[in-house]
């Protein structure tokens, strides 16, 4: 260990390439990143930096196969933070900053929802203001229970102001609606309505559409007494739902998915990524007609989805059958040792890439958020969010 390695030229370093500018694309970084000499680091030992197993889209240049739980001779370093259940993360527009959900029912008062400095790792938990309006739905107040948190996303309003939506499971099943304040001495975050949805629905992630409209996805039916047999399975179940201000809930019809999972619009709003758990695919859904297409079939099962600057969706998953992944939901330990993948998938060609695979030392991944130089991972069971980055 300590000695510098030399790699093969047509290994390009797409990390170190964004690095410098967190707003870069991907498909940019990997077309414009210069080789580059890497050196092997030694372990670090007795802090929380520790190596995992990874695999960079790079790998694919020098024709390496991508094996879940194989371990790289070099790579970028992971460092560990504390939080339960970190299941997905969304950026607060270009601050740099993001909101992290922790997918755990509220135990002596602790957050939902914390905000993440994406460069500096700083996790700081927010407490939201419940005021006393609404701005849906005149009979969904503010709510009793404690919100649990699960799927989020954010959308810019106006001066420093943003949107942001929570599936919420603490005592109903709602899209709640806050507003992050960027302005002043720090970020604040105080509600400011919801909508309740449909009573079959069984939320999981959400997306903001354009004109104050959201789409939800249902991984399955909960008038549907088979609906998780039919998700182990395969077989179709769960919906695409839309919120719209001038007509309420509506389903897209013509889906047909098997435990949609996550759910994120394209960026002009015309079309949805929904991540089809059950078949490990990815489709695009067209709003406008609700055609639909497959874009990518990919070798683990897809829960949330991200878009990198230039457009590209990135899908974090995990890897295991069916049955194997359902026993980490419903287990009672702080982790699971399910192996697990980050990768980006092209929106034009559905060519997929390999961004990470975190072995069984970071287990039950379900997002992965890339800015700059790192790679944000957070998992739907774990205690820890993971950061890969070039160091």
């Amino acid at each position: 260990m300590g000695q510098k390695n030399t790699l093969p030229t047509a290994r390009h370093h797409w990390l170190a390439a964004m690095a410098d500018d967190p707003h870069k694309g991907i498909g940019d970084a990997i077309q414009g990143a210069t080789p580059r000499q890497e050196k092997a680091r030694e372990p670090r030992i007795g802090g929380t930096m520790s190596r995992l197993n990874w695999t960079l889209c790079s790998a694919l240049a020098l024709g390496m196969a991508s094996i879940p739980g194989t371990a790289s001779a070099t790579g970028p370093a992971v460092s560990y933070f504390d939080i339960k259940n970190p299941e997905d993360i969304a950026p607060i527009g270009e601050t740099g900053m993001a909101i992290v959900s922790s997918f755990a029912p509220a135990v002596d008062g602790a957050a939902p929802l914390y905000l993440l400095d994406l460069s500096g790792g700083h996790l700081t938990p927010l407490h939201a203001a419940y005021p006393d309006n609404t701005v849906m739905d005149g009979q969904c107040g503010a709510p009793e229970a404690p919100v649990h948190a699960h799927g989020i996303d954010i959308h810019p309003k106006s001066d420093g102001y943003y949107e942001l939506l929570v599936v919420n499971h603490g005592g109903r099943e709602a899209i709640e609606i806050y507003e992050i304040n960027m302005n002043g001495d720090g970020p604040t975050l105080a509600w400011t309505g919801c909508e309740i949805v449909p009573a079959k629905i069984s939320p999981n992630d959400v997306t903001a559409l354009p004109d104050g409209a959201f789409a939800v996805s249902s991984f399955g039916m909960k008038d549907d007494p088979e609906t998780v047999q039919k998700i182990l399975s395969g077989q179709p179940t769960g919906a695409i739902i839309e919120w719209t201000v001038s007509g309420g809930w509506h389903t897209h019809d013509r889906t047909s998915f098997s435990g949609p999972n996550g759910v994120i619009a394209s960026p002009d709003g015309t079309a949805l990524y929904v991540a089809d758990w059950g078949t490990s695919s990815i489709h695009v859904l067209t709003r406008s007609d609700g055609s639909l297409r497959k874009l990518a079939d990919l070798d683990f099962h897809p829960d949330n989805l991200s878009l990198t600057a230039d457009g590209h969706v990135v899908a974090a998953g995990q890897f295991g059958t069916p049955e194997e992944i359902w026993a980490c939901v419903l287990s009672a330990e702080p982790r699971c040792d399910l192996p697990g993948r980050v990768a980006s998938i092209n929106p034009e060609t559905g060519e997929v890439m390999t961004l990470i695979d975190t072995g069984d030392s970071y287990g039950a991944v379900s997002i992965g958020l890339v800015y700059g130089g790192t790679v944000w991972v957070g998992a739907f069971h774990d205690d820890r969010l993971a950061r890969y980055r070039d160091e």
